[in-house]
């Protein structure tokens, strides 16, 4: 269990080459115990990572939770948690001029999902100009579509566990427990996925695992 303020692990050469298609699934948790036992974000924050690739800058890819600005039925505007995977531009300077891609679930995160397990895969699919956030656990599958503008780069600095960078910064750190990770070159297809997620199911998560409903 990490503790959302300075815990994390990482690699000192990257894992996978960013520029190239990659999947990435990780079994992801927030804890109450790290949380205070409410779901917020701390004064400044927007996001919290639970994996990523560092570059000299900031990450080349973020998985974990986001802050999003979403439209409410009476026409406010709210902000609200949700699972996400950012594939970040070359260009990761706050006042950059290229857009970062958010793909995150529908459902937004609230109390009731401290101390639950969730299964998460993000995928950046360079050929066809996507990224993909899935979440069998819970149901959900996003795409969310690279500006034509980018270029795709490498973040070439180690991969994390646990915390994020930004404007070479280390943050948004991670307060919760990971589970098993993996990182793949290439695009998982939907049967893939489905196939990670069952086999973890019998092998992890009846002992080890109080799965979201």
């Amino acid at each position: 269990m990490l503790d959302g303020i300075k815990q994390c692990l990482g690699t000192k050469n990257p894992v996978v080459q960013t520029d190239y298609s990659y999947s990435v699934a990780a079994w992801l948790k927030l804890d109450s115990d790290s949380i205070n036992g409410k779901l917020a974000l701390k004064s400044g924050e927007h996001a919290l990572t639970a994996i990523s690739q560092d570059s000299s800058t900031h990450s080349g890819f973020y998985l974990g939770v986001r802050e999003i600005v979403e439209k409410q039925s009476d026409g406010s505007i709210k902000n609200v948690l949700k699972w996400n995977f950012t594939v970040s531009p070359i260009d990761g300077s706050e006042t950059g001029p290229l857009e970062w891609l958010h793909v995150h679930s529908t459902i937004s995160l609230d109390d009731s999902m401290l101390d639950k397990w969730v299964f998460l895969v993000g995928i950046c699919d360079v050929k066809n100009r996507k990224g993909h956030l899935f979440i069998p656990s819970l149901g959900e599958s996003n795409v969310g579509h690279v500006p034509d503008a980018w270029t795709f780069w490498h973040a070439d600095g180690g991969f994390q566990v646990g915390r994020g960078l930004w404007l070479g910064r280390k943050v948004d750190y991670w307060p919760g427990s990971i589970g098993r990770v993996r990182i793949y070159s290439g695009v998982l297809s939907a049967e893939e996925i489905r196939k990670l997620y069952t086999s973890d199911l019998v092998s992890v998560a009846p002992s080890a695992m109080s799965l979201a409903d």
